[in-house]
């Protein structure tokens, strides 16, 4: 799925095919699932993505992968609220973490088969990562290749994120590490994100017994295309 021009272009089929998409990328990702529930979906911001790299992480279908950026709104306050090992990635190298790229990825159709639909907030790069925060949970295998990208993280973004995948406790446990250390009173992101509810709670639960064979590669078909970021 190609995130500038709302097409999606097939790669390893006998014909040449195409799909015109929306501009709400999370959703054509579920629309792509169900047109093609046995493929992998892919998303990437490049011309002409490679997937080898990709296709040899891949070791079964119970996995999501993606490289690139690392997003800006999640790294300025993950280390407040949350000390798994999973946040403590190595840049350009391969990594089990939830936090996802909106540069280059791909997830099995048969995972997002099974969520159904995720509430898309118009910007792909903080969907998929909620996306990814919540299936992680219930054990689908998460590997990012990222590096840090120095740009100005969104507060109303980050605290958003927080309210959405955490408990509600650690919303104002964020404004005040803001408060302390960094001498921030972001009050107009702090109240919004008081009335998010946990995404966690509202998703659908994931099968542990769907068949997820990963074909190696000449035997799978990698679905892939390009939709626009959101704002």
């Amino acid at each position: 799925m190609h995130l500038l021009t709302n097409t999606v272009h097939f790669i390893d089929v006998k014909k040449a095919d195409s799909i015109t998409l929306g501009k709400n990328q999370l959703s054509s990702l579920f629309k792509l699932a169900q047109a093609f529930p046995d493929q992998w979906i892919g998303w990437s911001t490049a011309e002409n993505p490679i997937w080898e790299e990709f296709t040899s992480q891949a070791q079964n279908n119970y996995t999501m992968l993606s490289a690139g950026a690392a997003p800006a709104f999640i790294c300025s306050v993950i280390d407040y609220i949350e000390d798994s090992p999973f946040i403590n990635y190595s840049p350009n190298q391969w990594y089990p973490t939830w936090i996802m790229s909106a540069d280059q990825g791909m997830i099995h159709a048969s995972i997002l088969n099974e969520i159904q639909a995720l509430p898309s907030t118009q910007n792909f790069e903080y969907d998929i990562n909620l996306l990814a925060r919540v299936i992680q949970k219930q054990g689908v295998f998460c590997y990012a290749k990222l590096n840090k990208k120095d740009v100005i993280a969104s507060t109303q973004l980050a605290y958003r994120f927080v309210a959405q995948t955490q408990k509600k406790r650690w919303v104002p446990f964020l404004f005040l590490c803001h408060v302390r250390y960094e001498k921030r009173f972001p009050l107009y992101a702090f109240a919004k994100a008081l009335f998010k509810k946990q995404q966690d709670k509202k998703s659908r639960s994931i099968s542990h017994t769907t068949n997820r064979t990963f074909t190696k590669k000449g035997g799978n078909q990698l679905r892939c295309g390009h939709p626009d970021y959101g704002s």
